[in-house]
């Protein structure tokens, strides 16, 4: 009989291991850990795919962790290509608690017809992109003018 408290006791606890290294949802943080800049995922978005020259369109957006969880306070750097067609906001920083995603309005606004692809990008402190996305925006000439 000895032989089988042995058995009993060795499953016993590789269970008991297998369980603790699973990691039970008990253990879990809240709010959860936000990890590194790599650990970051930004989407961008956009209600109007075209715009006419001299109109403004407001980007929106957002960048969240690895988890799905919203991040505020992740700078966000803009560009457009080809710069010719508009300009955008430069940069501004996430909050999740506005309307735009944003601290800081993010505009975009056409000066001449075309296609214009904006990027949003987060870096790291070598100023490269960690995470990116595009949006693409027509600009036309206003149809009565």
């Amino acid at each position: 009989m000895n032989k089988i408290a042995k058995i009993v006791f060795r499953i016993t606890i590789i269970v008991a291991t297998v369980f603790i290294l699973s990691g039970a949802d008990c253990h879990k943080s809240k709010p959860p850990v936000v990890g590194p800049m790599y650990g970051v995922f930004i989407d961008l978005f956009n209600h109007a795919p075209e715009a006419t020259i001299g109109e403004n369109v407001y980007i929106r957006g957002d960048v969240r962790d690895g988890l799905g969880n919203p991040q505020a306070g992740i700078w966000v750097y803009f560009t457009v290509t080809p710069d010719s067609v508009g300009q955008i906001t430069p940069w501004s920083k996430t909050d999740p608690n506005s309307e735009t995603g944003f601290e800081a309005r993010v505009t975009f606004q056409g000066r001449k017809g075309g296609f214009a692809v904006i990027k949003g990008a987060v870096r790291d402190a070598q100023d490269r992109d960690t995470s990116a996305d595009t949006i693409n925006i027509w600009v036309r000439d206003p149809i009565n003018g």
